[in-house]
């Protein structure tokens, strides 16, 4: 684009879903000398036109009405590479909301326009982010193309020659700095221009390169001076949560980001990083609140993902797990058949995604919450029979779930497994889902609760074979309290109740009710053959008794 910049034949395409709006813009723009002029009602239909068109200029309202917002296109957009880097993007609002403005700002648009406002204002604003954006489009180019190593190079050379553009190179040499991870060289050069004036934002931007460099407490002290000063920097209270994380000071740390979320609730990244701290911390409602608004945000971003809802869905399921109150916590497992409904129109839509194996542990963690573990096992077994079988298959985003459902319901011999499958795939699964998955497993109470269990049925089989089958059954009995679904278990007492029963001078009726419920427990379950035929023979074994 020349200095004297021009419309003509200039692809301009308009994002609102506000035919008058349209229409205005639109004259304003032909007055200008535009006229390639195009129209998006919607944000999908704004991406469908950018797949075929490279446009020059795009004019983005923020409220798009339902499904993504203006700010969420614009990053889509980027993130797809859909747009070129010498594209000029504007948002437009008519709107002054805090929030609203703080998440249109975030992504960086090359300007942010509120309703309403002049035909002059709107040639002046354009023209003069043409000229930015020209004069700037080899570090943009640069940067898309992730050489960042030429981006620090033309920006100091913009720098040397003392460029009107100086300024927005020295922060955007900064930022190339920080992708090579040159700390300390980006360190040394904010430090020189706060020596020359104390700008609010290269104090931010230091905060932010304190914390990755180590110095945590400075980083802190830097980022409340930005905060004092600037309560709406949001990238302030990202470092200073993040320095206090990493200090071991997590409710300080959470304190800082739930401020920040406070402020403008529509960052997926700083809700991610209150959920986690969230559940550190043992907030269980805080952490459902911010998995709940991730979902919400995501589903019309490019961040959309089923992950999502498998971390909302457990979110409900763990506060429904710590919640004393038994209404409330009717109340949390209700809503989990709630979001499944909807979801089922949204991520079920997801080919890749196998929302009903997802369901199927959903509900039956819901019923071993419950304390329903046969009902649990029963649902569970349906749905996903054969991952459970074969592990291997389990897909990344149902692991951490499968592994948490069977240890809900006590099937070791099939949690086990899940285990080293969740290890060996650390790297492709969601860094949250195997953290949780992780922290259970590790867990001083799993390893306990995994010794006692197998220690308890070892004896019993002990007992059982040396013809003690009474201690059998009691032993048994102990392991099922710490896992009461298990399926080998269940088998074990129920051969030691109908060995003790056949050769037992007086037989109790309470073994006989037992060892009936306990076949029943079992019936309908789609087990693994061995099991299936174990359960068979037992039965058989039972009826031969009943009838003698």
């Amino acid at each position: 684009m020349s200095v004297e910049f021009s419309y003509n034949n200039r692809k301009i395409l308009i994002v609102d879903d506000q035919r008058a709006f349209q229409i205005m813009l639109k004259s304003m723009l032909q007055n200008f000398g535009a006229n390639q002029i195009h129209f998006a009602h919607t944000a999908e239909q704004a991406l469908s036109f950018c797949k075929k068109t490279a446009y020059d200029l795009l004019l983005v309202d923020y409220n798009l009405g339902a499904g993504q917002n203006g700010a969420q296109l614009l990053e889509e957009l980027r993130a797809t590479h859909m747009i070129l880097p010498s594209t000029l993007c504007f948002i437009i609002t008519g709107e002054n909301h805090k929030a609203l403005v703080l998440n249109a700002l975030e992504v960086e648009p090359d300007d942010f326009i509120t309703k309403p406002f002049s035909q002059n204002q709107l040639n002046q604003r354009i023209k003069r982010a043409a000229l930015k954006r020209e004069a700037l489009l080899p570090v943009y180019i640069a940067f898309a193309e992730q050489q960042y190593q030429r981006a620090i190079d033309i920006c100091q050379q913009f720098i040397t020659q003392n460029s009107r553009y100086k300024g927005i190179c020295q922060s955007l040499g900064i930022e190339a700095m920080l992708h090579l991870k040159k700390y300390q060289q980006a360190r040394e050069l904010l430090l020189s221009q706060l020596a020359k004036t104390k700008q609010t934002r290269t104090k931010a931007v230091l905060a932010r390169v304190e914390y990755l460099l180590g110095n945590h407490q400075r980083a802190i002290e830097l980022s409340t001076e930005v905060i004092l000063h600037n309560p709406f920097t949001l990238s302030a209270y990202d470092s200073l949560s993040l320095a206090f994380w990493d200090n071991g000071e997590v409710d300080n740390a959470l304190k800082a980001i739930h401020r920040a979320n406070e402020l403008c609730p529509l960052s997926i990244s700083r809700q991610q990083i209150m959920a986690e701290l969230a559940l550190e911390s043992g907030n269980f409602r805080l952490a459902k609140e911010a998995f709940g608004q991730i979902l919400k945000l995501a589903r019309y971003s490019v961040h959309r993902g089923p992950e999502h809802l498998c971390n909302f869905i457990r979110s409900l399921i763990d506060e429904a797990q710590h919640e004393d109150d038994l209404y409330r916590k009717n109340r949390l497992l209700q809503e989990v058949g709630n979001v499944l409904f909807k979801a089922r129109h949204e991520e079920g839509q997801n080919k890749e995604f196998d929302f009903n194996a997802f369901e199927g542990l959903s509900q039956a963690r819901v019923l071993a919450t419950k304390g329903e573990i046969r009902q649990a096992k029963r649902v569970l077994f349906s749905s996903n029979q054969n991952y459970i079988q074969k592990p291997a298959q389990v897909p990344n985003v149902l692991l951490t779930d499968t592994f948490l459902t069977l240890h809900n319901v006590g099937e070791y011999e099939y949690a086990m497994p899940m285990i080293e499958e969740l290890k060996s795939r650390q790297n492709d699964l969601d860094p949250l889902a195997y953290k949780i998955a992780n922290n259970v497993y590790q867990s001083e109470e799993f390893s306990s609760k995994i010794i006692t269990f197998k220690e308890l049925n070892q004896r019993g089989i002990e007992a059982h074979n040396c013809g003690d089958y009474q201690q059998a059954y009691q032993l048994f009995a102990k392991a099922l309290r710490l896992a009461p679904g298990n399926t080998g278990v269940i088998l074990n007492r129920i051969q030691s109740i109908l060995k003790h029963l056949a050769t037992s001078n007086q037989r109790s009726i309470h073994e006989f009710e037992e060892c009936k419920i306990s076949l029943q427990s079992l019936e309908g379950i789609p087990l693994s053959p061995t099991h299936t035929k174990r359960l068979q023979t037992l039965k058989d074994e039972f009826e031969i008794i009943v009838r003698s």
